[in-house]
């Protein structure tokens, strides 16, 4: 054990100098050296548990990443500080469990697979990012590929192959950096044969990202929207007693944003207390409309002359129950309605508590004046003037299939409405923010992005931000978008090359099971 524990602080720290590279740090380059000593490590040590080095690496990383939820732990889900260390410790650890995987696979490949490595290791790693995306609710935050966000010519692969494009170059990237390592400290030739494939993949992805993240002259018909970023702190938010005060803000702030010229107005999620409807047991179906907030709203919209999509509370009868759901909601200057979407990957623990038969001792940690949240169950896409607007619901906007399905479901624009107050002005915010950056660049659409406390903005369909908010300030933003009907690749096939990544590390696991039970797999030891 001691002398494994080196290696082992190696790995972590090798994981925390990854995790410098997102915000707030956002030191980007550190993500394309940041795991490869971690990978030197694999390929020179036999005399530590790789599984025991890549846990230590998803510690250091995922526990720098995400020290910020301390806070979100400790003030609103009323944990005291030992509980909510214990519970932070609890997700870093799950989180850790995938690059353990990575290294525990990733080290038996380098030595059975050497020529192969340097595609194999980066294929095992998007495939793994796309498994813990999904698995167990899915928790697809941090991806490697989110790192050189600032970078926009290294992220544009995104439009092709999702934020796993970007991941696998980032691991191709170490992958490459830990051979020369290794190559340096044996006093090899630095370049062979084998690593031209891969400085033509990096190389030749670059260089195409840079021309298509060169400035665009937009074309189409543009629209004009504003944003209103009220800035509610997140004990009020819910409050009875600043119901009206919260809405009066919105209401002045949208009168602020209706200049000549805007058609769409967006207010964030959950905007006012008020909710769409209410339950009764006196009204067909259970549910009684709010008539007097949607009067409210139909006046406001008409005076102004404006499309306002917002954030709110409705109920819909699921399975016989009244249930609220977390929705958004479009009203228009001539008074009709859009179709109100549910949001429909809700916050485990936040909006819901999983398994709640088994887990009858668990609270929600984000408690508020509304009961558990039910699932919408499909993407919805309104139409308001030239656009189509398909809406992701906080954060909905880091799960790329979901956000796919909006763009294939017709949608011309993209909105994020967003509560990000719980996080105040830690990392999360941030982070988040840069992960809907990478939406925009997936579907190659325009992003609007209305937050409660920030950031709010406005993305191009190449990553680029046009206009944005700070942290906790009171704005309304305004900005021209251009809708477009055209779909990325990406767009049209999903995640087509996590399929071709799958592929290529079942073969290679494949053929170390057919090596161990003593049969042959040449072809990839050559």
């Amino acid at each position: 054990m001691r002398r494994s524990l080196p290696l082992v602080l190696l790995a972590v720290s090798s994981g925390a100098l990854s995790a410098l590279a997102f915000p707030r740090a956002e030191i980007w380059p550190l993500i394309l050296v940041g795991l490869a000593p971690l990978l030197v490590v694999l390929e020179t040590v036999t005399t530590v548990n790789p599984a025991l080095l890549g846990l230590g690496w998803g510690c250091g990383y995922f526990g720098c990443l995400l020290s910020w939820l301390y806070r979100f732990f400790r003030h609103y889900g009323s944990l005291n500080p030992a509980l909510s260390v214990a519970t932070l410790s609890i997700l870093v650890i799950y989180l850790a469990l995938y690059p353990a995987l990575f290294a525990q696979l990733g080290a038996h490949w380098i030595r059975r697979f050497p020529s192969a490595a340097l595609l194999l290791l980066p294929s095992l790693w998007v495939v793994l990012e796309w498994l813990r995306g999904h698995a167990l609710s899915g928790c697809p935050w941090g991806l490697l590929g989110y790192a050189p966000t600032p970078f926009l010519p290294a992220i544009q692969v995104a439009s092709l192959a999702g934020v796993y494009g970007v991941s696998y170059l980032v691991v191709l990237a170490n992958a490459l950096t830990s051979e020369w390592i290794l190559r340096l400290s044996r006093r090899e030739p630095l370049f062979h044969a084998k690593d031209l494939g891969a400085l033509v993949l990096l190389a030749g992805s670059v260089g195409w990202g840079w021309w298509e993240a060169r400035p665009h002259e937009p074309t189409g018909t543009p629209s004009g929207v504003a944003i209103v970023q009220a800035s509610i702190p997140q004990d009020q938010k819910w409050s009875a007693q600043a119901a009206d005060g919260i809405l009066e803000k919105h209401v002045r702030l949208t009168e602020e944003a209706a200049k000549p010229g805007v058609s769409l107005v967006l207010w964030p999620e959950s905007s006012s207390p008020f909710p769409l409807a209410r339950p009764s047991s006196a009204s067909p179906g259970g549910i009684r409309p709010n008539l007097d907030y949607r009067e409210r709203l139909e006046a406001l919209t008409g005076h102004l002359g404006i499309s306002l999509l917002f954030g709110t509370v409705d109920y819909r009868k699921v399975k016989g129950e009244v249930k609220p759901v977390n929705a958004a909601a479009l009203v228009r200057a001539d008074g009709t309605w859009g179709d109100v979407y549910a949001k429909m990957h809700l916050v485990p623990f936040g909006e819901y508590v999983p398994m709640r038969a088994i887990l009858t001792f668990v609270n929600r940690l984000a408690e508020g004046s509304i009961g558990d949240f039910a699932p919408g169950d499909k993407p919805v896409v309104v139409s308001i003037d030239l656009l189509r607007v398909g809406t992701a619901i906080c954060y909905e906007i880091i799960f790329p299939e979901l956000v796919r399905s909006f763009s294939v479901s017709g949608a011309t624009v993209l909105a994020n409405l967003t509560n990000d107050a719980w996080f105040g002005t830690s990392a999360g915010p941030l982070q988040h923010f840069q992960m809907a950056r990478l939406r925009a660049v997936e579907n190659r659409l325009y992003v609007v992005r209305a937050a409660n406390t920030g950031i709010s903005a406005v993305v191009d369909p190449w990553g680029r931000v046009v206009v944005s908010t700070r942290l906790m300030e009171e704005r309304v933003l305004w900005s021209r978008i251009f809708p477009r009907r055209t779909r990325s690749f990406y767009a049209r096939h999903g995640d087509s090359f996590v399929i071709l990544c799958a592929i290529l590390a079942a073969a290679a696991l494949a053929a170390g099971i057919a090596r161990r039970a003593g049969r042959e797999g040449p072809w990839l030891d050559e």
